[in-house]
């Protein structure tokens, strides 16, 4: 008996370790005993044997090889210079090929001020940033698999060519905590750079910091239909007028520099941004349905004018503009629960209006500056906070404020700066107001109407009967609502 109790753990262990092994064999548990550990090579003496050079001589005939290494975070410091492959300021011929980096925090591959490298052939999972290349010249990046990086490459330069390369949002095995689903992250300066035959899944390009000539000259990038965030087109759009998107299928949609364009009827998801609009003059996005998208969001636009954004459905996809004029914001529902649902930075002219947001973890709306901005006939439902200003002319009337952890946040950033906030329903709100800098700056009420808004835990009294509290409604010090409504008016 005590021998078939012997000989049956035995065959338990043994089970048990084929089952551990198997896993730690295919979650790369033994590559913590990584074939070579950090390579830094800062000149062009330093191809050597020592820094994992293989062959090559450095010309572009007979270019230095960097080939067949698997290596990781250990022994490899977190921040800029913890790169497992650093080559800088070279200019003989080189090409990285066949390694495999796995490591969270650190950077895969950096190239800085880098001319005639080639990454190819690779893969780079968990990293803080697959590939970097910075300030880089006549390099290519071909064939690789970036998959569960933060952001998979990241790319400034001139005559660099990017071309059919995976980044995915994860990789079977691999959590993806740190991917933020960004693929390919481009900035200036950038000129003669081609994108092509990529494949994107769960993630996209962003070019949501690229900064277009002040001339109005092109943007130096092309990229191609051909490039596929999750099976479809990405559809890269420049210098163009009356551009018509209407039901097209896109995986992603950049504009930049174009003039009277119609967006309609789009299903885009799981992407860093959806649509992305920069210097552009005149655009309709409507009945487009933008859904768990991360980074910007489901639209970004910046440093644009007369952009209507009509009846779309924005789930967990915020929207995000910036520097813009002249802006129609109406008839939409946003929720996010990765940041806020509408942000609206330094725009002026912007009309926000009969829209649903709610259920985003931070503000439903926020504003942050900006000249001539009303904000009405809106639901703001079950957010962190209803609306979050911080600055600029803004006048907030008509809207229903629900369940939020706070109604509105306002902190002014001058004197000058005006909140303007009347016949709203603040409605079983956490905290219906808060107010920080500049409260002479900020009014809950209109004088000329002598009308204020409906606050649901005012408990005054209406002894006159004409449906305005008798004692203000007190928000913060100073700031009071003077004529507190009795019933709901929008509700």
């Amino acid at each position: 008996m005590e021998r078939r109790k012997l000989v049956a753990l035995i065959v338990v262990i043994a089970v048990a370790s084929v089952s551990v092994l198997s896993v730690l064999l295919y979650t790369g548990f033994f590559e913590s005993r990584y074939n070579h550990g950090p390579i830094r090579i800062t000149s062009d003496q330093e191809f050597t044997d020592e820094n994992g050079v293989t062959g090559g001589s450095g010309t572009e005939e007979d270019p230095y090889i960097i080939e067949g290494w698997r290596m990781g975070s250990s022994g490899i410091e977190p921040g800029p210079e913890g790169a497992a492959v650093l080559v800088k300021d070279a200019s003989r011929h080189f090409v990285i090929r066949n390694i495999r980096i796995t490591g969270q925090y650190m950077l895969g591959a950096w190239l800085d001020n880098c001319r005639n490298g080639t990454i190819e052939n690779s893969a780079f999972t968990l990293c803080a940033n697959g590939v970097y290349l910075d300030d880089c010249e006549n390099c290519v990046i071909r064939d690789n698999n970036l998959s569960s990086c933060a952001i998979g490459l990241t790319v400034s330069g001139t005559n660099v060519d990017i071309k059919n390369n995976q980044f995915n949002r994860e990789t079977i095995g691999y959590p993806a905590q740190y991917g933020l689903g960004i693929g390919l992250r481009m900035y200036s300066p950038a000129q003669d750079v081609t994108v092509t035959g990529n494949r994107f899944c769960g993630v996209g390009l962003d070019l949501d910091f690229f900064t277009l000539p002040d001339d109005g000259s092109s943007s130096g990038l092309t990229i191609a239909d051909d490039n596929t965030v999750n099976g479809k087109p990405v559809r890269f759009i420049e210098n163009q007028k009356g551009v018509n998107l209407s039901g097209l299928p896109a995986g992603q949609i950049i504009m930049f520099n174009c003039t009277d364009s119609l967006i309609s009827q789009s299903t885009i998801t799981q992407v860093s941004t959806a649509i992305t609009l920069n210097r552009v003059d005149g655009c309709r996005i409507s009945n487009c349905s933008l859904s768990n998208t991360t980074w910007m969001g489901g639209i970004f636009a910046r440093n644009s004018k007369n952009i209507t954004i009509t009846s779309n459905s924005a789930s967990n996809a915020q929207v995000y503009l910036s520097n813009c004029s002249q802006v129609v914001f109406e008839d939409n529902e946003v929720t996010s629960q990765f940041a806020g649902g509408l942000c609206i930075q330094k725009c002026d002219n912007v009309t926000i209006r009969g829209n649903l947001i709610h259920n985003c973890v931070t503000s439903g709306t926020m504003l942050g500056g900006g000249e001539n901005i009303t904000v009405t006939d809106n639901t703001f439902l079950a957010n962190g906070r209803g609306i979050s200003a911080s600055g600029g002319n803004v006048t907030v009337t008509g809207n229903t404020l629900r369940d939020n952890g706070c109604g509105i946040m306002a902190s002014m950033t001058s004197a000058t700066d005006r909140l303007e906030v009347f016949l709203n329903d603040f409605i079983n709100n956490t905290d219906s107001a808060d107010c920080g800098a500049y409260l002479n700056a900020i009014s809950f009420s209109n004088e000329a109407l002598g009308r204020g808004n409906y606050w649901s835990e005012y408990d005054g009294l209406d002894e006159d009967d004409n449906g305005i509290g008798d004692t203000p409604f007190v928000i913060q010090s100073i700031v009071q609502d003077h004529y507190p409504l009795m019933n709901p008016v929008n509700s």
